[in-house]
């Protein structure tokens, strides 16, 4: 159980690092600077994050139910999850839009691919990654009750 625990920390320590190198380099709009024609040397490292991400889903879903039992008895986890979760929906829309004002600004739509060297940081970011987090607890916790009231339904018969 401890190696598991630690490696669902390590694998979120990836992810977290992961998007830090993406947001080096994301290029920000300058005022009074030209668009950069480059590529994008980020995109490696965003399939990286992706398949860092989802290992971190899938030991997610191997946690014990011991433990997510005692978190899913305290009242208001619910509320409480719901409540980050907006607030991080919440962030990444702003960070998003922001992002993307600027660049409507100097750029015409459809001049750049929506993904692109100065979006990255629109899409991957701390708050997709809690929120991608929070949906995958709160997925868990979820089956874990209709698991429970199945098995009691079924030793009732």
């Amino acid at each position: 159980m401890k190696k598991l625990q630690l490696s669902i920390f390590i694998i979120f320590l990836v992810n977290i690092a992961l998007i830090y190198a993406v947001d080096l380099m994301t290029l920000k709009l300058s005022p009074n600077k030209l668009l950069s024609g480059n590529g994008n040397p980020a995109l490696i490292l965003i399939g990286l994050e992706i398949l860092a991400f989802l290992s971190l889903v899938i030991s997610l879903f191997f946690i014990k139910s011991q433990q997510l039992e005692q978190l899913s008895k305290k009242k208001g986890i619910y509320i409480i999850l719901i409540i980050i979760f907006m607030f991080c929906g919440y962030m990444a829309y702003a960070k998003a839009t922001g992002i993307f004002m600027s660049l409507s600004e100097r750029l015409e739509w459809g001049e750049y691919a929506l993904l692109n060297i100065y979006t990255n940081t629109a899409f991957v970011n701390y708050y997709t990654l809690l929120m991608g987090v929070i949906i995958c607890i709160v997925i868990k916790l979820l089956l874990m009750k209709f698991i429970s009231v199945n098995k009691v339904g079924n030793k009732q018969r």
